[in-house]
């Protein structure tokens, strides 16, 4: 059985959220971390910030279309 409007079985929601709570909690602690050490970065080399930048959006990428763990 699911609960309303969710596709979480009744009795997981629980502590599904408290998972996911934690994780955007983490999530948001290592987007703040990256800002800050990328502000850094851009006083001491912009260029090297830009690059850091591009190679970030190439690993998320592969991690978007599922080939990471091939490459």
């Amino acid at each position: 059985m699911f609960l309303a409007g969710t596709l979480i079985p009744a009795g997981g929601h629980h502590s599904w959220r408290e998972e996911y709570d934690r994780s955007t909690a983490d999530l948001r602690g290592r987007q703040t971390r990256w800002a800050k050490l990328r502000a850094e970065l851009v006083l001491l080399n912009a260029s090297a910030a830009a690059s850091l930048d591009e190679g970030l959006e190439e690993t998320l990428t592969l991690h978007r279309l599922g080939v990471f763990a091939k490459v």
